[in-house]
């Protein structure tokens, strides 16, 4: 008894090094040691690893986690190829972490030489205990400890702004964050590193990055995250439990695949990927024909098919990347042979500013009602967007 009393006061002092270490590593190094951040925070991550070492594994192994590990490293490259195949649909952006040799060397010590420490550390703590606390608690903290707080604070300028940073760059690290937590559960520290690793290292050295925008961005990780989560999962319930053929075969993850499919298929349609993309509006500028919190489908047009369009025609242009959904009502055609658009939404008493062929985006084909009342609430509440609230 005495023996196990004092193994569990030793457990509970390595948990609170860990956490001290950990508040020291997020709040501490960043803000008064900030231009020796990335070899201090190696540091603390080699000492938590060498603390989490006292700790009890009781990870029970399965067998076949060779076949587990085969399976993320497939799954991960796959997505790496499609993300970047992705670029030559969005465009490529030069990757800023790769513009120089030092950024290189000071980002492959901040973000990827410490991850063998923090995912053994992870791993140590998390299967040293069945708390489901200590589970969140640790997952939580590598979250935190692996957000850039400079960048954090210079994204908090405008609520779209943040709302961008938060969802294009925070979610994706809380996603990636849970399935460590949830690999390193199910296959030790190891497991987590196959997934994890490859997408850092693309991250730190491919020079080029698809140039896509943050949902499309969220909506890679997340497809990826609920992938290795299945198969994950699916392989590790059938080495560890009993299951029938039957029941093997009916909790197949394969037969998700048509679904995932089908979500990123309707993901890159929202995200205008196709030749018809949907926009909501936000104003009643077109009632009553387009109402607020309609949705219409929209045709994107070539440059040569701006000469098909007609007065009456409504069509969706942009200004200062803000959607505008109007009807034509006069056509002008300067001495250069381009045209000039002048627009004006049904209900408005003036016109819009004359529209140029290059803002032109589309025809509107159709439109569905309602179904773009949580854009608009998303749009002014979260983005903030009501400057044009009754114009467009």
């Amino acid at each position: 008894m005495e023996i196990l009393e004092k193994e569990s006061n030793y457990k509970i002092i390595i948990f609170f090094i860990i956490v001290f270490a950990l508040f020291l590593e997020i709040v501490i190094i960043p803000r008064f040691f900030s231009d020796y951040y990335s070899i201090l925070n190696l540091i603390f991550w080699i000492i938590i690893a060498v603390f989490s070492e006292n700790l009890n594994n009781q990870h029970n192994n399965f067998k076949s986690k060779k076949e587990t590990l085969k399976t993320v490293f497939i799954i991960v490259s796959i997505y790496l190829i499609l993300y970047y195949l992705s670029g030559f649909i969005f465009g490529f952006a030069k990757n800023v972490l790769t513009n120089s040799l030092k950024n290189i060397i000071i980002n492959f010590i901040m973000y990827i030489a410490i991850i063998p420490f923090q995912e053994y550390t992870r791993s140590r703590v998390i299967n040293n205990t069945r708390s489901k606390l200590v589970y969140i608690l640790i997952t939580l903290a590598l979250i935190l400890s692996s957000i850039n707080y400079v960048s954090f604070m210079s994204n908090f300028l405008t609520g779209s702004v943040a709302f961008e940073y938060i969802a294009g760059t925070i979610f994706p690290l809380v996603l990636e964050g849970i399935v460590c937590s949830f690999l390193v559960k199910k296959g030790s520290y190891v497991l987590s590193l196959m997934f994890i690793l490859p997408l850092k290292c693309a991250d730190i050295f491919v020079p080029i990055v698809p140039n896509m925008d943050w949902f499309i961005k969220v909506s890679y990780v997340s497809a990826l995250v609920i992938v290795v989560y299945y198969f994950a999962n699916y392989e590790y319930r059938i080495n560890v439990e009993r299951f029938t053929r039957r029941e093997i075969r009916e909790d197949d993850p394969k037969k998700s695949i048509p679904a995932v499919i089908f979500v990123m298929l309707f993901t890159f349609f929202v995200a205008g990927i196709f030749p018809l993309k949907p926009v909501a509006l936000l104003s009643n500028s077109m009632y009553p024909n387009i109402k607020r919190g309609d949705v219409v489908i929209v045709k994107k047009l070539k440059h040569e098919d701006l000469r098909t369009l007609c007065i009456g025609d409504v069509i969706e242009y942009k200004i200062d990347n803000t959607s505008i959904v109007h009807r034509i009502i006069r056509i002008d055609e300067a001495t250069s042979g381009e045209f000039t658009f002048i627009t004006k939404g049904d209900s408005n008493s003036s016109e819009d500013l004359p529209v140029k062929e290059s803002q032109v985006v589309g025809l509107t084909r159709q439109y569905v009602p309602y179904v773009g009342y949580p854009s608009v609430w998303f749009s002014e509440q979260i983005l903030n967007i009501n400057q044009y609230k009754g114009e467009n």
